[in-house]
């Protein structure tokens, strides 16, 4: 016999003004490999509004939804799921970004990405960290660190301050065992960004460029030897000039990893044939290994999330901006939007009776 649940989602066709909250259901009992979750909280990212801002959407007007982190309570599962049971509290990481998570029950299947999460620990800050934490961990995964571990090994984080700035200089500090962490910020985001390891800050709001920053903190506080990698949170090419007086060659395995590319701006749009191409021809790169990465699998990050953060007492800080109800999610895209977010913009699905 089955049996139905009632829902809401946030769904969008095109563009932010078409997001619009309908009505949904889920039908019990689940096929063998489904688990049904009750959300309690979302978290949203950049790749969310960028998604919305697709220029093929206008052609492709099917229902998608928003939002990829989520965090809840199990509350049916399939008769072939082993590894999970209704109570149990988890985060997730959808793998399909159009299949949205700002629902009130969400069901997904053992494939995706789930984690059980601890007693103690809130469920706003689990749908806080998987993305920039999976996003940092990967990236800073493309330096053999192990290799360097007897040597001045640094990093530059170009946007300290952002929730994968952030997720990279812990990780960098306590996983990586990575020396030197130098990052780019505003001059009022210092005392933050220092807060959570970094060594050297570059202000960006300085009338001298980064570039020209980052060379002189080669030359006089790092000795000459220059950066085994520049990890690119922002987007630009500010860099790319004087990229020989920062970056260590190539053959060194010295990388220049970017999740955004070269546009601070950029969208999932035409644009990225520009960008490519940008890459491809770029001649002060030549000779350096540049990497445009965006989080894909779940090979290592998984396990390093298991130990170092859904541990009770964890050391890692996982920075929550503001937790908005989910009817105002406008408002909270908005509010990313404006790039001046001090860690991660959460939406609450659940009900305060509910909790």
């Amino acid at each position: 016999m089955s049996t139905t649940l009632q829902s809401k989602e946030v769904v969008y066709t095109s563009g932010i003004d078409s997001l619009k909250v309908i009505d949904s259901k889920v039908t019990l009992p689940l096929a063998p490999t489904q688990i049904a979750i009750k959300i309690h909280y979302v978290g949203i990212n950049p790749v969310d509004y960028k998604l919305m801002g697709f220029a093929a959407f206008k052609l492709w007007q099917s229902l998608k939804g928003v939002g990829q982190e989520i965090s809840g309570e199990i509350i049916h599962i399939g008769e072939r799921v082993s590894k999970f049971k209704p109570g149990d509290r988890v985060c997730v990481l959808l793998s399909n970004p159009f299949q949205g998570g700002l629902k009130t029950y969400l069901v997904t299947t053992t494939a995706d990405r789930i984690l059980k999460i601890p007693d103690e620990m809130p469920y706003d800050q689990a749908a806080s960290f998987m993305m920039s934490f999976g996003t940092a961990f990967k990236s800073l995964s493309f330096v053999d660190w192990a290799k360097l571990k007897d040597t001045p090994s640094s990093l530059l984080i170009l946007g300290g301050s952002t929730n994968t700035g952030v997720f990279a200089t812990q990780l960098a500090k306590k996983y990586f065992d990575i020396k030197t962490v130098a990052a780019t910020c505003s001059a009022k985001s210092i005392p933050r960004v220092t807060s959570f390891g970094v060594n050297y800050t570059l202000d960006y709001t300085s009338k001298t460029p980064i570039a020209e920053q980052a060379a002189e903190l080669v030359q006089n506080e790092l000795a000459g030897v220059k950066f085994d990698m520049i990890f690119d949170c922002i987007g630009g090419t500010e860099l790319f000039a004087s990229i020989s007086s920062i970056l260590k060659p190539a053959n060194t395995g010295a990388y220049y990893v970017t999740v955004v590319g070269d546009d601070p701006h950029f969208g999932l749009n035409w644009g990225v044939v520009t960008m490519i191409s940008k890459y491809l021809f770029a001649k002060p790169l030549w000779g350096f290994n540049y990497k445009l990465y965006v989080l894909e699998g779940s090979e290592g990050f998984l396990d390093a999330a298991k130990k170092k953060i859904l541990v009770p007492g964890s050391e890692y800080k996982i920075p929550i901006d503001t937790v908005y109800p989910w009817t105002e999610y406008k408002e909270a895209l908005s509010k990313l939007m404006t790039h001046q977010a001090k860690g991660k913009i959460v939406l609450k699905v659940i009900e305060e009776e509910e909790e």
